[in-house]
């Protein structure tokens, strides 16, 4: 494949390809303050199936997009926004300019030419990002593009709802809005959501299981009713032979990015799986009030007699398919 060509709408840096590349270790893409509706590019020498995005934010200030919008161009239409249930789809970005964030396309985009266009922010719309493709191995060791469903994907097991999900009784939280929007309400299939009472400041909501678990993913979800989501959140865990921690990154508690839409769900992977017998959600901020339904989930595989078991560590820690950098990969 060609090198790929990047292309901006208006620049302030120099270096496109080495500034803007999720691996440079100094910069990042920023683009004019007068240009109102920037965008980054890639042009592929070949049209390519991209299964994820990731983005960082300046390595040098705290500058970082928190949310964007993708468009694509292919040999057979003109340039389309990536769209979900119609609409335009805002992707949640980083809360954090150097705590890379990776959203993986729900159906694959199938592009020439891909561009990322900065929503919000916080500081300058400071940005570096990495395209991913899926590829699997032929019988002859030849590494091919492969569409999601061909990746191997290890199974997740859904701890809170679902057929082998906790009891009403093993979820708590600080506080409840009202009954309707209690605790029970927080399973990712309600039709509500839970919401903590104006007042708490400092809410969390937590579940308890019978024995610990090897958590590999949270996903969130707002309210089913209105116009309510959490935007950023963190996480603290209770285990067995310790107190309540914090989730946290190169020491620091760490901001995991929640929702920019409160029906479009987000799943974020642990770096390292969390091993916990009881986990807490703490909002950080929300658009309206903080409403929110979740699931977390462990890594399963089945055995040669296909009896489910707990899956180890490595599994935990592959990514959903094999991917291989695009933007990069030069």
């Amino acid at each position: 494949m060609k090198p790929p060509l990047l292309l901006a709408s208006l620049v302030i840096l120099l270096h496109l390809r080495n500034i803007s590349s999720i691996t440079a270790s100094d910069g990042a893409w920023c683009p004019d303050d007068t240009d109102h509706e920037a965008w980054l590019e890639v042009t592929f020498g070949d049209e390519q199936t991209i299964v994820a995005i990731e983005t960082l934010g300046s390595a040098e200030w705290d500058w970082y997009v928190t949310k964007y919008q993708i468009s694509y161009l292919n040999e057979r239409s003109d340039w389309t926004w990536y769209t979900s249930d119609v609409d335009t789809f805002t992707f949640s970005g980083n809360a954090d300019p150097l705590v890379s964030v990776r959203n993986y396309f729900n159906s694959p985009v199938v592009a020439i030419s891909l561009r990322i266009h900065p929503i919000e922010s916080v500081g300058d719309r400071s940005l570096r990002w990495e395209l991913y493709k899926c590829s699997t191995a032929t019988d002859n060791g030849v590494t091919q593009s492969a569409t999601v469903q061909e990746c191997d994907v290890p199974d997740l097991v859904p701890l809170i709802s679902g057929e082998n999900g906790v009891e009403d009784s093993q979820l708590l939280a600080s506080s409840e809005w009202d009954d309707e929007q209690g605790v029970i309400a927080s399973r990712l299939t309600s039709d509500g959501a839970w919401c903590p009472d104006d007042t708490d400041h400092e809410a969390w909501l937590e579940v308890t299981f019978g024995d610990e678990q090897t958590i590999v993913a949270i996903e969130t979800l707002g309210s089913a009713e209105w116009d309510w989501y959490v935007t950023k959140y963190q996480i603290s865990y209770l285990t067995e032979r310790s107190d309540w921690a914090w989730y946290t990154s190169n020491g620091d508690t760490f901001t995991l990015s929640g929702n920019a839409d409160p029906l479009v769900s987000v799943r974020n992977y642990f770096n390292s799986p969390v091993v916990a017998i009881s986990l807490r959600i703490h909002p950080i901020e929300s658009v309206g009030d903080r409403s929110l339904r979740w699931e977390l989930y462990k890594c399963s595989t089945a055995t040669d007699n296909s009896v489910t078991q707990s899956a180890t560590v490595q599994v935990y820690l592959q990514d959903p398919c094999s991917l291989k950098s695009i933007l990069d990969s030069a």
